[in-house]
């Protein structure tokens, strides 16, 4: 008997880093370019985020993303010049399809929140224009590959269907992104 339960704590011992690798909390920074908002040039992207892994195939994250920085926007009257910045919350479900020890892709669904910001001049005067709050589904699909059981990089394609109550952007965001899971 004393045999048994020994080989079942040895075994035991070993099987624990492995299950602890597909779940816990984890935080990710990514870097990246958004493109498709009308009349706004391509801009460089960041973002922060938290999650959960459930399980191996399925967690859980939200965080601030920033999809454009002060990116110029296009079709002004002469003398005028406008930047944009869209940033916000997100928070999305992840499946996450094992291909093997390493790799994996991931596929999210979630929501959005953000506030687009406009800065303008017209011939060297500020103009005063609202803020407007655009939110919606996002969806994406990426590529994860782990280091080591506590760093991955990551690579992917957000689509985000964002609306307020006059207008819709669907801004599209490639990403790199480096995760550490705790």
């Amino acid at each position: 008997m004393k045999k048994k339960f020994l080989a079942v704590a040895l075994l035991s011992a070993f099987a624990t880093p492995a299950f602890a690798a597909d779940t816990g909390v984890y935080i990710a920074g990514s870097l990246g370019m958004t493109s498709n908002i009308k009349d706004v040039d391509s801009g460089m992207s960041f973002g922060g985020l938290v999650g959960y892994q459930f399980n191996k195939d399925w967690a859980a994250e939200g965080g601030y993303i920033s999809l454009i920085s002060k990116a110029n926007i296009n079709g002004l009257p002469a003398g005028g010049k406008a930047t944009a910045t869209l940033s916000g919350t997100e928070f999305a479900g992840i499946y996450n399809y094992q291909v093997n020890e390493q790799t994996s892709v991931l596929l999210r669904l979630g929501y959005a929140n953000t506030t687009a910001k406009t800065e303008a001049t017209l011939n060297g005067t500020p103009l005063n224009i609202a803020d407007s709050t655009l939110s919606g589904i996002l969806i994406g699909v990426g590529v994860q590959y782990s280091l080591n059981q506590q760093l991955a990089i990551r690579a992917g394609f957000n689509s985000y269907d964002l609306k307020d109550s006059k207008t819709g952007e669907k801004p599209n965001n490639f990403y790199a992104a480096a995760v550490y899971k705790f």
